[in-house]
């Protein structure tokens, strides 16, 4: 018989010891399509356009499209560039180029697209569509070095395991 230990950290103590926070909104945007279900993903994508300022995906799994917005001092509520595509978003230097690149789910069509960045900036044309005839493929996606080789791998989840028995990462 297999046993199960649950081990609890209890820091409800020092939970009240922080003074309390005050989050201030940066910038707001405000859809206008009710099916759009603008916002069901926003990721913060690093600094696409190296400008100094960190810069912000939101996904409309609705309309099939992801809004970049290029951070700044202020930052504006039309969209920088707008991808095809909306879903989960993941970012990382995926060709090891010093360019920040995207990898955005097409929500329910088991299908993730892949933005190169380059100097010219990103095209809104995607580098690579990779699909899988399996449920919710790219509905999970991860970046990080899984290999250990130094370079910023992409790691995506499927739920049928049958139909994808190895792993792939670009």
């Amino acid at each position: 018989m297999k046993k199960i230990i649950i081990i609890v950290f209890c820091f409800a103590g020092l939970a009240f010891a922080q003074s309390p926070v005050e989050l201030k909104t940066l910038f707001e945007v405000a859809g206008t399509d009710s099916g759009a279900m603008l916002g069901a993903y926003v990721k913060g994508v690093g600094n696409l356009n190296k400008d100094g300022y960190a810069d912000v995906a939101v996904s409309a799994p609705g309309l099939f499209k992801t809004y970049i917005y290029y951070g700044g001092k202020t930052m504006s509520q039309t969209p920088s560039l707008t991808l095809k595509g909306g879903g989960n978003i993941v970012s990382g230097d995926f060709r090891g180029d010093g360019w920040i690149d995207l990898a955005i789910e097409i929500a329910f069509h088991n299908t993730v697209l892949v933005y190169f960045n380059r100097p010219q900036g990103l095209d809104t044309i995607p580098d690579l569509t990779l699909t899988m005839p399996s449920d919710y493929f790219g509905y999970v996606m991860a970046a990080g070095d899984f290999d250990g080789d130094g370079n910023t791998d992409l790691a995506i989840a499927t739920q049928d395991q049958d139909k994808f028995r190895d792993a792939h990462c670009i």
